[in-house]
């Protein structure tokens, strides 16, 4: 068992075999939360991908297999990852996305597929990591010295 004692106005922990092992647990928890982090964003950027996908209209079939995955982007323990419309493949995404004028002077209304796809992705993301963090759960036991 760890002690904890007070000598010359100082606190010392002194680590004995459980100290170690709790801590070695706690790298591991680390290190399977993050993978935990990153898989419950692919799986969340994934549908939100084929969501997006199925709102865009349909013509020549381009705008819609223009949207494409980027990879995952971790700043200061930050996880991003985006789905957006190739511009060279379809410049014509985001009037298609916004609205737009007419050479005639009609207006065209905007198919706000990926403002669609953001709204209902914001219930969807928690439901993901839920299920992902209650899965970790069941699978893991780091605190059973």
């Amino acid at each position: 068992m760890s002690t904890l004692r007070i000598v010359n106005n100082f606190l010392l922990w002194k680590w004995n075999h459980n100290s170690e092992k709790m801590f070695v647990s706690l790298l591991k928890l680390e290190n399977e939360l993050k993978k935990l982090q990153i898989r419950s964003l692919q799986k969340a950027t994934q549908l939100a991908f084929q969501k997006v996908r199925l709102k865009t209209p349909v013509d020549t079939g381009n705008l819609r297999r223009s949207w494409n995955i980027q990879k995952i982007i971790i700043e200061r323990n930050i996880h991003r990852q985006a789905i957006e419309n190739d511009l060279n493949q379809a410049p014509y995404g985001p009037y298609v996305e916004y609205g737009h004028v007419t050479s005639h002077g009609t207006y065209v209304n905007g198919q706000y597929m990926t403002l669609q796809t953001k709204k209902e992705m914001e219930s969807e993301f928690k439901k993901i990591v839920q299920k992902e963090m209650n899965q970790f759960l069941l699978q893991n036991d780091f605190f059973n010295l």
